[in-house]
């Protein structure tokens, strides 16, 4: 199958411009929520005291970072994590929604909430592919940063830990790679809820083999846009676009799999 991405593109603002309510509406609501509970999980973390130290008395900075700041305890951490997982979940319910709006079926702001209903798995196609993705950063991390201190030891200067650092950026691929693989992994879960959030992953990883670097260019396509979201109220409209495009891309990638394998390859567990 050959990939349109411009066609993509305008067929996501195609299904923007007839859904109701408004995609932009929706994300307003959702970065409302959002901002919300990022204020509160700074408040019970003790995070905003020493934000406000730092907006009032720049000067305090050195105390915060070695360690004067205030702390909540357990219990301040606790419900800190606690408001980032619902963050987690929120995100899930508007996957269903920019799914539906891409699909032109019926969707409103209850969808935001919709993850709730699927909490676990939902928090796992979360947590899931950020740990593989992060097991292979380990690729570049733990040597560069091993080296990076051996030659600050050596030289005495910071510069050639820096060196250091962007020359190992290469090592970064594989953890590129990673995130390209298993970025279906929520939308398959919406779509089948018999497999477990692990075959998810796993079918993801499949699903996503030659569409790679395909996809990374879809990224790219929006840099523009991106940049833009620094003006005050063009995200509300970036934000929709782009995933009710990443949402007709998962269709995109999946019939092409389905395509090619006939019957589809049963999903197996990734390999990290």
């Amino acid at each position: 199958m050959n990939f349109d991405r411009a066609a993509l593109k305008a067929q996501a603002k195609a299904a923007m411009r007839a859904a109701r309510p408004s995609p932009i509406w929706v994300c307003l609501v959702m970065m409302l929520i959002s901002a919300l509970l990022s204020i509160l999980s700074m408040v019970v973390s003790g995070s905003w005291d020493m934000y406000r130290r730092l907006m009032t008395d720049p000067s305090a900075l050195q105390s915060v970072l070695y360690g004067s700041g205030a702390s909540t305890g357990f219990i301040g951490w606790f419900l800190s994590v606690a408001l980032d997982v619902m963050g987690w979940v929120l995100s899930v319910g508007l996957t269903i929604y920019m799914l539906r709006v891409w699909r032109r079926q019926k969707g409103d702001f209850g969808n935001l909430f919709d993850g709730f209903g699927i909490f676990f798995r939902a928090i796992l196609i979360t947590v899931l592919p950020a740990l593989l993705v992060g097991l292979w950063s380990m690729v570049y991390f733990i040597p560069v940063q091993a080296i990076a201190l051996r030659a600050v030891a050596l030289t005495g200067s910071l510069e050639s830990a820096v060196m250091v650092l962007f020359i190992g950026l290469p090592l970064l691929i594989p953890m590129l790679m990673a995130s390209y693989a298993y970025r279906q992994a929520t939308f398959l879960m919406l779509d089948n809820p018999s497999l477990s959030c692990w075959q998810c992953v796993g079918l993801s990883r499949q699903i996503m083999r030659g569409h790679k670097w395909e996809s990374f260019k879809l990224d790219l396509s929006f840099l523009g846009w991106t940049l833009l979201c620094a003006v005050p109220f063009v995200a509300l409209w970036v934000m929709p676009y782009m995933n009710v495009t990443y949402a007709g891309y998962y269709e995109y990638v999946l019939a092409d799999y389905t395509a090619r394998n006939a019957p589809p390859v049963a999903p197996q567990p990734p390999t990290v």
